[in-house]
């Protein structure tokens, strides 16, 4: 068991609404290196959409983001 240390966010279903734990970027591809599409601020939500690797989607403004589960609880 990974016990209070596991991720939640990469664990809630879609259609979870999930808070930001730091200020965060939302990225057009679940990679570091691409390109900014918005951000959060610490304490904002965002529903997520569903997860690739490591990366939480999610949608923006109508678009599909990704930000880094481990930003996300």
């Amino acid at each position: 068991s990974l016990g209070t240390e596991a991720n939640t966010s990469a664990a809630a279903g879609e259609g979870t609404e999930l808070t930001a734990s730091e200020n965060c970027n939302i990225r057009a591809a679940a990679d570091s290196n691409s390109e900014i599409i918005g951000s959060l601020n610490a304490g904002d939500t965002i529903t997520k959409t569903g997860m690739e690797g490591d990366w939480v989607q999610v949608e923006f403004d109508g678009q599909t983001g990704y930000i880094f589960s481990e930003l996300l609880r």
